[in-house]
């Protein structure tokens, strides 16, 4: 801002763009941890809660830009925000306790020794603990991967389009980003949230929220969003392309519900979840690579098409593990059952 430099810009906004999303990743991954029981209904309205302010702060914040005069304001704002937050990360979030650092099989003293022995590349790839420990989740986290590789971004390229087929300057393109946050933040309130509390007041049981809850509502999402990109490809105007928007932000609630299944069937939560933040990064880093690139590459909307393409390889890979986890699941259940009848009263 003080120079004017536009090399000195660009620079800014390769830093931001490799820190925002990570942070915001291993920030919630500290708060997860945090909790007292990792498995317990607390924690999964936590993830969701957390997932859905994100994005009423999303969707509050191209707006809010527009009542500023200049960038200076802006800017000076949004540090004034970062500052803010930062005191609240470090004043009110408690720190992992030894109680949950030694929560998974390996207590810390043993975690230390084996990470001494260990080079600098194992270290930084020793988050992937749990996929080494359990193969099967491999699937997951790629899924994850795929999903977060097409989210990461996506709305950049839904602007491009926007721009290009019906000339969205600045202000239409947040409102785009503002509608599509504001839909994925009332889906999560709504499905967390205000349901349960109207089945209260009506005198009824809420729906639980249990593990085939969260993957259905894992599969349903995803389905819809990669509907919603594939109608995109055939609005005629702004206002279909709004309609295609906000149903496509389905998808972007699904981290939420992915992390609450998968934490509930591996024995540290914790772990599970820096597993699965390690592999949120990746696809967030990657994704400028496919979706930038073949937008690049294939200007129009054939984008669309190739990012239901990654959508489905995601859900095929998320639906493949689900059934290798309930063969397993079956598998170790007869078995019990099997020594349980042979095992004499």
């Amino acid at each position: 801002m003080a120079l004017r430099s536009v090399p000195i810009a660009v620079s800014g906004r390769l830093f931001e763009g490799i820190a925002s999303d990570n942070l915001l990743h291993f920030n919630l991954n500290t708060i997860y941890v945090s909790t007292a029981s990792p498995s317990a209904p607390e924690t999964y309205r936590l993830i969701a809660a957390s997932l859905a302010l994100y994005m009423v702060g999303t969707a509050v914040g191209p707006m809010a830009v527009t009542v500023f005069q200049n960038y200076t304001a802006s800017f000076t704002t949004a540090l004034a925000i970062f500052a803010v937050a930062m005191v609240y990360l470090m004043v009110f979030v408690p720190k992992p306790t030894e109680r949950h650092l030694s929560s998974g099989p390996e207590n810390a003293e043993s975690i230390e020794e084996r990470v001494s022995d260990k080079s600098r590349l194992m270290v930084l790839l020793s988050p992937l603990q749990p996929f080494y420990d359990n193969p099967l989740a491999i699937l997951y986290g790629l899924s994850l991967l795929l999903y977060t590789a097409v989210q990461g971004h996506l709305f950049p390229v839904i602007m491009v389009f926007a721009s290009i087929r019906f000339h969205f300057a600045s202000l239409g393109n947040g409102l785009l980003v503002s509608v599509a946050a504001a839909c994925a933040a009332l889906q999560i309130l709504l499905k967390v949230y205000i349901a349960p509390a109207i089945a209260r007041l009506l005198g009824r049981q809420p729906a639980t929220t249990s593990d085939n809850a969260n993957r259905n509502t894992v599969v349903a999402a995803v389905c819809i969003q990669a509907t919603a990109l594939v109608a995109m490809t055939r609005v005629t105007s702004a206002v279909q392309l709004y309609l295609a928007v906000a149903t496509s932000a389905a998808g972007l609630a699904v981290p939420a519900f992915f992390k609450s299944h998968f934490v509930s069937f591996m024995p540290s939560a914790s772990q599970a979840i820096s597993a699965l933040t390690f592999m949120e990064s990746i696809g967030g880093l990657a994704s400028p690579f496919f979706l930038g690139s073949w937008q690049a590459v294939f200007p129009g909307q054939t984008v669309f098409f190739f990012a239901v393409g990654l959508l489905v390889v995601s859900l095929c890979l998320f639906l493949t593990a689900e059934f290798l986890l309930v063969s397993k699941n079956r598998s170790w259940l007869q078995s019990r059952k099997a020594l349980n009848d042979l095992t004499p009263c």
